[in-house]
């Protein structure tokens, strides 16, 4: 999956994975 995309997409999806994460854990 990553390697399709570019790294500016990459780094930016991971960014939007981890503040998808942190927003469950505080509304737990």
């Amino acid at each position: 999956f990553e390697r399709i995309l570019p790294d500016t997409l990459s780094v930016r999806d991971r960014f939007t994975v981890s503040d998808e994460l942190v927003y469950l854990v505080e509304r737990t």
